[in-house]
């Protein structure tokens, strides 16, 4: 009973830790990303990468306890909790770069798009594109699932600006 109580005040602690760092930087995350003016220039690219949006059930956090591992390491993007089987769409035109399988990742999919933006779906249940198609803003490249390293079935998605990963809620489209 000690040792479980033990880690459950380890985990709150490590939590309200993140919280506290992470309070200013994610003000000054936002006003970064909101420089990013190219990214809706012409209005080509969809908000949310899904037909409707779905409520995030784990936010973009550097510091987040992993809730399988109970590790702290980085989410570079958000979970959409989905049921399995929801379309996947491709937020913008580009060229898929990779599409296949990992162990953490399960079915997943990358995207290159025009201004080093790079988009990643994870957790796919079916995979709708190949290494090297062309597709459109809007396109169903997957569907939404429960592979590779879940506590349950959604929607892991990422925007990259080159080599940095960008919260997909504070950009503006």
């Amino acid at each position: 009973m000690n040792c479980i109580f033990k880690r459950s005040f380890q985990f709150f602690l490590s939590f309200f830790i993140i919280l506290l760092e992470n309070k200013n930087s994610f003000f000054s995350r936002v006003e970064k990303v909101s420089e990013v003016s190219f990214l809706n220039s012409d209005n080509d690219f969809l908000k949310y990468p899904a037909e409707r949006f779905f409520k995030v059930s784990s936010h973009f956090n550097l510091k987040r306890v992993n809730p399988v591992t109970g590790l702290i390491s980085p989410h570079k993007g958000i979970d959409l909790p989905m049921p399995v089987g929801t379309s996947v769409l491709s937020v913008a035109n580009g060229t898929v770069f990779t599409a296949r399988y990992s162990n953490i990742a399960g079915y997943f999919i990358v995207i290159h798009h025009k201004n080093r933006l790079i988009t990643k779906y994870m957790h796919l249940f079916k995979l709708l594109v190949k290494p090297g198609q062309k597709v459109k803003k809007g396109e169903r490249i997957g569907l939404s699932g429960n592979t590779g390293r879940t506590t349950g079935p959604h929607l892991h998605y990422e925007i990259w600006i080159g080599e940095e990963a960008i919260d997909p809620l504070t950009i503006k489209f």
